[in-house]
């Protein structure tokens, strides 16, 4: 019988890589979309942070340590946490999900994931890159979000 540290350390083994994969394409697209749109790459991270170090984030264009660093750490963390949803939900099924039954899942989990950023969270709370992209901008940072899941799975359907 396997213990459960022996468990939650198999589990991390599988949920960190589609979180990073998940974050690493997201965060590409805000940070062209934010160059596009608002002149700044960092601009939707710092605005991201606003919700720890309230005030000027929203409004903050240049790279910022407290602002940029701390916008994508939080970016980061819930892209872990939605890959952790997606693990279970879709990658974790039995049988085994297909490619295109992974793709669906992925699509699935990043459109719960907009909903839940853009109308459960209250506003106060909500993610700021809102403030700083345009619809387009964050449908194409959600769509990349999709995409990286989706390449985490099929990449760990591999060694499964």
């Amino acid at each position: 019988m396997t213990s459960l540290r022996q468990r939650l350390r198999h589990r991390a083994g599988s949920i960190l890589p589609l979180g990073a994969m998940a974050s690493l394409l997201s965060m590409a697209a805000l940070a062209l979309r934010g160059h596009a749109e608002a002149g700044s790459a960092a601009a939707p991270f710092n605005a991201v942070s606003h919700r720890l170090r309230p005030g000027r984030a929203l409004r903050l264009d240049t790279a910022h340590p407290r602002h940029t660093a701390l916008g994508a750490a939080v970016h980061a963390g819930s892209s872990v946490f939605w890959a952790a949803v997606y693990d279970e939900a879709v990658c974790r099924r039995q049988p085994p999900p297909s490619p295109a039954g992974l793709m669906a899942g992925a699509a699935g989990v990043a459109a719960l994931a907009a909903v839940a950023d853009l109308a459960l969270v209250p506003a106060h709370s909500a993610p700021g890159d809102a403030h700083r992209l345009s619809q387009r901008g964050r449908a194409l940072t959600y769509a990349l979000f999709a995409a990286g899941l989706a390449a985490g799975g099929l990449a760990a359907r591999r060694w499964r």
